[in-house]
């Protein structure tokens, strides 16, 4: 079985990281499986995999389309996707060629391939898979500046989430969904309800960490491990530590890592500035923070904290982060519309409705009642025993690429 994954976000990102956690756990176990990675950034994802000895080229100007709220952001979306398949038109004939002639299936790692793959379906004839691994509706970013405005972004996301998911369900001969979540999201917005719902691969074992200076911190550390979004509800944090100076409680710091850069855009008190650490510091909280930058890999500094923060905006908790905080016994704190992920007294604690000082008591008590928080821990790192094991999940995935390639062999 020889795979082509096409992944572009070269590892600055959870679908990226998720995908090389994957194909190891393949490389692992003698299948017959052969992969290959093309990666659409030049990013630190690479390495990693030459260390398990999966080939890996980068294809500069990868061409891909993201649906975003927006309508002026997704017009300039299409319009630079059509500018990198033109820049791109050489090597996306030889890239044509090697599909012909060394593979049998397809794997596109995230449904913002969704045009690059209509352009590859056109030439060949091998069977595609999408991993569904985020949801395309509301898509609001806090970015309307008033009602009208608002209206016409809303209407237009719509639109376009509704066209990339369409020709998904059209050029795919099966997907994977990451959870019912993304499933059920896919079908609202009119795609086909044929897919499997497969759990991430998450490693089975501690990191050895570099960062000893967090080691050394003896205050109660909450990870906050995401690139800044609104959606994400990344500048919450701020307003927990504010709650945290009104009481004077000096027993907790956020270990943030990850771009914290405040979009332009941006329809908030925040807008005028660039990085939520520069807003942190106009408010006198800096005392609260220590920010570690985009790190290469997150688990490292997830394993040196107490607890994962998930204050998301939309469906929450988020991001890959979420489970691997799990599989190294660190529950999570949440809020939004749950997934099904954390599970009060057992593997966290999940509020369905987000203020700052529900937030703060839980923290304060957490730190006051050690047992709990290690009953916590012990219910993280079982729940993904349980569901998120690492060789019965590969073995769906594999499950799943031998069907379509028998299927359009069959054809």
């Amino acid at each position: 079985m020889r795979i082509l994954s096409i992944d572009h976000e070269g590892g600055f990102g959870g679908s990226s990281r998720s995908l090389f956690y994957l194909v190891k756990e393949l490389k692992k176990r003698n299948i017959d499986i052969d992969i290959d990675i093309c990666l659409g950034k030049d990013g630190p994802i690479k390495d990693k995999y030459k260390e398990i000895n999966v080939r890996v080229f980068y294809y500069k100007n990868l061409p891909s389309c993201s649906t975003v709220f927006r309508l002026s952001r997704n017009i300039f979306s299409l319009l630079n996707f059509f500018l990198n398949l033109f820049k791109s038109f050489y090597r996306i004939i030889f890239l044509i060629k090697q599909i012909n002639k060394n593979y049998d299936l397809i794997h596109f790692n995230h449904p913002n391939l969704y045009l690059f793959s209509v352009v590859l379906k056109i030439f060949t004839n091998k069977p595609f898979i999408f991993h569904i691994r985020t949801s395309l509706e509301n898509l609001y970013e806090g970015n309307a500046t008033n009602s009208f405005i608002f209206r016409i972004n809303n209407i237009s996301s719509k639109f376009f989430a509704k066209i990339q998911i369409n020709l998904i369900s059209r050029v795919s001969t099966d997907l994977i969904f990451i959870s019912n979540f993304e499933k059920v999201s896919f079908m609202n917005l009119g795609g086909s309800k044929k897919g499997n719902i497969v759990n991430n691969i998450v490693e089975q074992k501690k990191p050895y960490s570099k960062y000893m200076n967090l080691k050394s911190e003896n205050r109660f550390k909450v990870a906050v491990i995401e690139n800044f979004r609104w959606s994400r509800g990344t500048d919450r944090i701020v307003e927990i530590a504010q709650e945290l100076h009104k009481l004077n409680e000096k027993r907790v710091v956020f270990i943030v890592a990850g771009d914290m850069s405040i979009p332009k855009h941006l329809d908030s008190k925040l807008s005028k500035y660039s990085n939520l650490k520069d807003y942190i510091y106009s408010r006198g909280l800096s005392n609260y923070f220590i920010f570690l930058g985009h790190v290469k890999n997150p688990e490292e500094v997830i394993f040196e904290c107490d607890i994962l923060s998930s204050l998301s905006r939309r469906a929450g908790p988020w991001g890959r982060s979420v489970v691997e905080a799990m599989q190294l016994e660190k529950p999570v704190i949440s809020v939004g519309e749950n997934k099904g992920l954390v599970i009060n007294n057992n593997n966290g604690i999940h509020i369905n409705k987000y203020k700052p000082e529900d937030i703060v008591s839980t923290i304060i008590y957490l730190i006051d009642n050690k047992k709990e928080y290690e009953n916590l821990s012990r219910g993280a790192k079982l729940f993904i025993t349980t569901y998120f094991d690492s060789e019965e999940n590969s073995n769906k995935i594999f499950s799943i690429w031998e069907k379509a390639i028998s299927i359009n062999n069959y054809r």
